[in-house]
């Protein structure tokens, strides 16, 4: 009798085998595509606080547009962001978050692209990124 393989190592072996370029491991699971290994273990914990009402609105690999004198520059892609209180009072259809919005990101290498695009959210949006260590 033939062993079934979980979805989740059936998609990490179509996977190429490769690290990214700062040295993570990439993997797939049926929640998608994780850049690191730390980012794929801080998931499950913020949607156990998501569950216990601790946070809202959790939403990951978030795009981000970046604009100077209105002209779009770039996307910085947050790893989560989410709402430390109600969601209608973070988010709003246009322009996706508007105050007290948590956007984290997982790093074990702050890159100088890194330090620019997080200059950029807060100087636009007046939202410092959360950074949790890898």
């Amino acid at each position: 009798q033939a062993r079934v393989q979980p979805r989740e190592a059936v998609l990490n072996a179509m996977a190429p085998k490769r690290r990214n370029k700062h040295g993570n491991n990439v993997s797939y699971t049926e929640e998608g595509k994780w850049d690191s290994d730390a980012e794929k273990a801080r998931w499950p914990l913020l949607k156990a606080l998501q569950k216990a009402g601790k946070i809202f609105g959790l939403k990951r690999q978030v795009r981000i547009p970046l604009h100077v004198d209105k002209e779009l520059i770039g996307h910085y892609v947050a790893d989560f962001v989410y709402c430390p209180r109600d969601v209608a009072i973070c988010f709003s259809p246009k322009w996706g978050f508007v105050r007290d919005v948590v956007v984290e990101d997982v790093k074990g290498h702050r890159t100088d692209m890194f330090k620019w695009k997080a200059k950029m959210l807060k100087a636009e949006y007046g939202v410092a990124i959360a950074e949790v260590k890898a």
